[in-house]
């Protein structure tokens, strides 16, 4: 394939990605379309070969300014994260510090607001190149999602990609041990994934806060999952609020984060990934032993002590 092929396509990327991106209420779509498009295409980058590739891509359309503030939309609705360098974690990226969700999150999350505007054949059409892309999004991003598969790395990042990278990682792991302030994982699209994971082995414990606005609001769901997946799914609520903790303990990694309450609700959170088998084993015994002097959640958010 040639620099032309390439081209088209690349644009092409952007052209099927931007309608979903405008639906979401994105300022300039067609910008955060490209930002996100050559971040996966062209990874490891930086800023000034996506900005100068866009310019080639859209010409009059295009704009530096527009770039700068696409990358801030994604950031805010969760669509990329920011890597934060730290002393002592092997991350060197000497690039664009920014990592993309999967390609199919954003396609699946979003397929509904093209009903009505693009006709099925074309639908199915736009998702073969999302399925290309997600085809290299893997090869570069590694099966985690964020390029590296030892040590730690630190990002700030909103509670949106939490979500997603709760979903994405489920495939890899069978046990998955959540601290969580929010139920909102819970609710649609979310859902169906644990339903999917849990049907194939997914076993799930879940420390929630029970000052979380939405206890009432998304604890019926998780109780049917209970019923449906009586050894698979085990939710609780700890004795007092865990504050502005939240962690999510798979077989192999863990996820450490903090929500910063002086940031906007929806970009408030830096998180250390882990990939060390200690820390993980660590952090495992340490939620094992909250998850026992916990409150088992029954139906209709009724509570009771756990003997």
């Amino acid at each position: 394939m040639n620099f032309v092929d390439l081209e088209i396509m690349d644009l092409e990327d952007i052209q099927i990605l931007s309608p979903i991106f405008a639906h979401r209420g994105f300022k300039n779509p067609v910008a955060a379309a490209a930002y996100y498009v050559l971040l996966v295409k062209k990874f490891p980058t930086t800023f000034t070969d996506i900005n100068r590739d866009a310019r080639e891509l859209l010409g009059g359309m295009h704009r530096s300014s527009s770039m700068m503030n696409a990358r801030l939309e994604l950031l805010r609705e969760g669509f990329i994260a920011q890597v934060i360098p730290l002393a002592g974690q092997d991350v060197n990226f000497s690039r664009e510090m920014y990592l993309p969700i999967a390609p199919e999150f954003v396609w699946n999350d979003n397929i509904h607001c093209l009903d009505g505007i693009i006709e099925r054949k074309e639908v199915s059409r736009r998702f073969e190149h999302i399925e290309d892309l997600q085809h290299i999004y893997k090869s570069t991003f590694g099966k985690y999602g964020i390029s590296i598969q030892s040590g730690s790395i630190t990002l700030f990042h909103s509670s949106q990609w939490v979500l997603y990278s709760l979903v994405y990682n489920m495939s890899n792991n069978k046990n998955i041990r959540m601290l969580l302030g929010t139920l909102k994982s819970f609710q649609e699209p979310y859902i169906k994934y644990y339903e999917n994971m849990l049907e194939n082995g997914l076993k799930t414990k879940i420390i929630c806060d029970p000052v979380t606005r939405d206890v009432d609001l998304r604890i019926e769901k998780i109780i049917q999952l209970k019923e449906k997946y009586p050894l698979n799914v085990d939710i609780r609520a700890t004795t007092q609020s865990h504050g502005t903790s939240r962690r999510m303990i798979y077989d192999n990694m863990a996820i450490d984060g903090k929500k910063l309450l002086d940031f906007n609700r929806d970009l408030s959170y830096i998180s250390t990934i882990y990939f060390q088998e200690s820390i993980i084993a660590r952090m495992q015994a340490n939620f094992e032993s909250s998850f026992k002097n916990s409150i088992e959640l029954e139906k209709g958010s009724q509570m009771r002590t756990v003997i």
